[in-house]
């Protein structure tokens, strides 16, 4: 059995032009000629002009043009295929992305919904519409791509509003301006390079010889904070304190600290000179990481 192409062409189609079909067809009627003589004139085949005079007899009084109508049964209107087009995007800026398999059966759910005469037994005997469908309708709607869900935390989703984003900049900006801290004493502390889920990873150039060494300090500290404190969990607001301790403790503090100050991506923190204690303030998405003395300055954070 030959698999049918997917672009394929039905045989039916028109392949005479329909005005010269017209004009011979109204020519022979103005001027009783034969079929042969006005396909002549027009360039037009036999059976085609005869076809046509025979569709008007069927559905017209003979002497009225009748066009030839495709008959190419669709399941969607262009309004409904608009409306799947829509929905798929809206449900997507959500989070909630359909995979291929998942969008082809909502699709027959929606035909089975709408009503639609044209949907194949194909469609009801898989349960969803076909793959050729599929890529047809995805070549029709240009706005519609295929690509890898990125995974998304519901609360992370929730929390990153204006108002949160707002309250951390305000705090931010407050204690750059109050303390003066200078761009190369501003650092990027995120869940990039702190984190409270420890997990394996692929190395990559910095692992072996700056965040590798650090996180295996670190690792040490929470394993013992674990221990020492069996009923309660590790925030993010206590990485600050075992980060400076895991600094103290590595021999490559110095390439983190200069590593990490050419970064300033997502969120930042402020270290001025000669100061140890550490305080945070932030979410997980955005941290704001203040190493200082000053307690006046901590409450502004807080």
């Amino acid at each position: 059995m030959v698999p049918m192409p997917r672009n394929y062409q039905p045989r039916n189609i028109l392949t005479t032009d329909r005005t010269n079909l017209e004009k011979a067809f109204n020519h022979r009627i103005e001027t009783g000629c034969s079929i042969r003589t006005a396909c002549n004139l027009f360039g037009v085949k036999v059976s085609t002009l005869g076809d046509a005079f025979t569709r008007s007899l069927k559905e017209s009084d003979g002497r009225t043009f009748v066009p030839k109508h495709q008959n190419i049964k669709k399941v969607f209107t262009d309004a409904q295929e608009h409306f799947i087009e829509e929905y798929s995007i809206k449900i997507s800026r959500m989070f909630y992305g359909l995979s291929t398999r998942a969008f082809r059966r909502m699709v027959l759910k929606y035909a089975e919904a709408v009503g639609s005469p044209a949907i194949s037994d194909v469609w009801r005997r898989v349960g969803m519409a076909t793959r050729d469908w599929y890529y047809g309708y995805m070549f029709r709607h240009p706005r519609l791509a295929l690509k890898a869900p990125e995974g998304m935390s519901l609360a992370r989703a929730m929390a990153f509003n204006r108002v949160n984003v707002e309250v951390f900049f305000k705090a931010y900006v407050e204690a750059v301006e109050r303390h003066s801290f200078m761009p190369a004493r501003i650092f990027n502390l995120d869940e990039s390079g702190l984190s409270t889920v420890m997990k394996p990873s692929k190395l990559q150039p910095l692992d072996v010889s700056v965040f590798g060494p650090f996180k295996s300090v670190l690792r040490s500290i929470q394993d013992d904070f674990k221990l020492s404190n069996t009923h309660v969990p590790i925030t993010e607001h206590m990485l600050p304190e075992m980060a400076c301790k895991g600094l103290g403790q590595d021999s490559n503090s110095n390439s983190f600290i200069s590593s990490n100050s050419r970064r300033h991506s997502r969120s930042c923190a402020a270290l001025p000179e000669g100061s140890s204690t550490p305080c945070c303030q932030g979410r997980k998405k955005i941290r704001a990481c203040i190493l200082t003395e000053d307690e006046e300055a901590l409450d502004q954070l807080r």
